[in-house]
């Protein structure tokens, strides 16, 4: 959870004014109250900042009408001036239902969602998976050997307890393929950071999608320059900028 300040935001807009950028969007707040106290928060800054509203998963298992409640949870952060919805990784890998199974992104208890968000006109971001090597075997061939040392909890190559990468994303493109109509945000170069080929691929198929490039230039970097100037040169209207990192956040509590 984050503490958020007037102070520490004038000083992110200044941040802001000092790289010409105009609006800023936090990508992802977890929770109907939480959400509505950063929204009284943010509205004086309404021209300069935005948020994306968050779905908490945890309430399936305590809540029986989740899935009926889930779109009307989605309008009303809406109506508190949320721009759209955004699903976490955990959704299709960690989240599971009332009997203990995992969530899968195109399960259709969450379709009414997904129509709901297609009605309000907002976007829908989907972080939708992790770099490769996350998924790959934890051994010392694997390029983020000492990466996973510091963080363990971010293997996900247990087969036994997470999917399979490629599961996960087929998941999420049968959404943005059956909801034609919402703009879609693939978070992090929709995942696909280490293969322009296949992210190029979904931006052809899928011309409602959108990606950003938060926190994969390394991979990025890899590319052949050429590659690489082919891929932003033709969807540069569909790439934006994007860090991890949530400035005007004061310290966590």
């Amino acid at each position: 959870t984050k503490k958020y300040g007037r102070e520490a935001i004038d000083r992110y807009l200044r941040l802001q004014d000092d790289f010409g950028i105009r609006y800023s969007i936090n990508i992802g707040i977890i929770g109907e109250d939480q959400f509505q106290e950063q929204s009284r928060l943010f509205y004086p800054y309404r021209r300069r900042l935005g948020s994306l509203y968050a779905l908490d998963w945890s309430q399936i298992r305590s809540d029986a009408e989740f899935f009926r409640k889930a779109p009307d949870m989605l309008e009303r952060a809406v109506s508190a001036g949320a721009l759209g919805l955004k699903c976490f990784k955990d959704l299709g890998l960690t989240v599971r239902d009332r009997e203990g199974k995992l969530l899968a992104i195109d399960d259709p208890r969450l379709f009414p969602l997904w129509e709901r968000a297609g009605k309000l006109g907002v976007i829908v971001a989907f972080h939708t998976t992790d770099p490769v090597a996350f998924f790959a075997p934890w051994n010392k061939e694997n390029e983020r050997w000492k990466e996973l040392e510091l963080h363990p909890e971010w293997s996900f190559s247990d087969r036994s307890r997470y999917p399979e990468r490629e599961t996960l994303l087929q998941q999420r493109d049968n959404v943005i393929r059956r909801f034609s109509d919402i703009m879609f945000q693939g978070c992090h170069v929709g995942n696909n950071s280490e293969d322009l080929q296949a992210a190029t691929r979904r931006m052809e198929a899928f011309p409602n999608l959108y990606m950003d490039v938060a926190a994969r230039l390394g991979e990025l970097g890899r590319h052949p320059p050429a590659e690489g100037h082919r891929f932003f040169t033709r969807f540069q209207d569909r790439l934006m900028f994007g860090t991890d990192h949530m400035f005007y956040a004061e310290e966590e509590v």
